[in-house]
């Protein structure tokens, strides 16, 4: 198979087989409304050409959220984790009480139970 590759009738080889293939055995597994995504994959046809023909899904980039949207998406029980001096911190933040070690265990204040 590897001489097949670096040859001038290999990519060809393969494409056709593929398509042959898939006439064979593959077109009971897949169905008949697969042959879009099979000529894309076989390298027939792109698969920009075939999203601007409207066969194949053609993704829209996600929006990123900046770091105060995504502070602002958390939800208000886990603020406690945020420390105070983290900026861009949501307009009704308020900060948790002090913790205190006793005994080698984390001991909230008695006000916060």
């Amino acid at each position: 198979l590897r001489p097949g590759q670096y040859s001038w009738w290999g990519p060809t080889a393969w494409r056709v087989g593929s398509l042959a293939m898939w006439l064979y055995k593959l077109r009971r597994l897949n169905g008949p409304n697969f042959t879009w995504p099979l000529l894309m994959f076989s390298g027939a046809v792109s698969e920009r050409r075939l999203q601007r023909m409207g066969k194949i899904y053609a993704p829209k980039p996600l929006r990123t959220k900046g770091r105060r949207e995504l502070l602002a998406s958390l939800k208000p029980r886990d603020w406690q984790f945020l420390r105070a001096d983290n900026g861009d911190l949501p307009a009704h933040f308020t900060p948790p009480p002090p913790a205190t070690v006793i005994g080698g265990q984390h001991r909230f204040s008695p006000s916060d139970q």
